[in-house]
């Protein structure tokens, strides 16, 4: 199982930790993109 984490790019305080250890930590520029970034990270780990 991979995990992944989705912040907007303007927030520097959010998984800032995780960002640090190596994570994955998607940043979005638009949170309506939301949707279609979880769809992806979805089609990529099938």
């Amino acid at each position: 199982m991979k995990i992944s984490w989705i912040k907007a790019k303007k927030d520097n305080e959010s998984f800032r930790f995780f960002k640090h250890m190596g994570f994955d930590v998607w940043e979005l520029e638009d949170l309506e993109k939301t949707d279609e970034t979880l769809r992806n990270l979805v089609r990529e780990t099938s």
